[in-house]
């Protein structure tokens, strides 16, 4: 899965205001997040959030707590599942090859992450491709 990221207005190198790629295997689990700014690549344990679609094979602890109720940020309807501070949003409306997240929203600081423009495939396998810095760190930190 690839996710672009814009923080704020995207014009620093921070986390609350900066632009990152973000490239999760979920095969090796491991996540590449790159700092579009620095040019600088974290290689990170994945957090395995897929169970909101999937069942709770990697033993998350997320508890289901709403069926079709309107998303928080989009239009359309949502399943909820709640893990401490954060709510988990996934589209309800499932296509041939499964559902697609809709929103991360952690409510103690407001914090919002939205999903857009899912797509089923077929994909360019380039799309997937991590960052070729992210690859050199990966094998430069094992």
């Amino acid at each position: 899965m690839r996710v672009s990221l814009i923080a704020g207005d995207g014009e620093s190198n921070k986390a609350q205001n900066g632009k990152f790629d973000m490239w999760m295997n979920f095969t090796s689990g491991l996540q590449y997040y790159y700092n579009i700014h620095d040019k600088i690549c974290y290689v990170l344990g994945l957090d395995y959030f897929n169970d909101w679609c999937f069942g709770n094979k990697y033993n998350e602890s997320e508890d289901f707590v709403a069926k079709d109720v309107k998303c928080k940020s989009h239009i359309g309807l949502c399943n909820q599942w709640k893990n401490g501070d954060f709510i988990f949003e996934a589209y309800a409306e499932r296509t041939k090859s499964g559902c697609y997240p809709a929103g991360i929203h952690r409510l103690s600081t407001g914090e919002q992450t939205d999903y857009y423009y899912s797509l089923d495939g077929p994909f360019s396998p380039e799309i997937f491709q991590p960052n070729e810095l992210c690859l050199k760190h990966a094998i430069s930190s094992k």
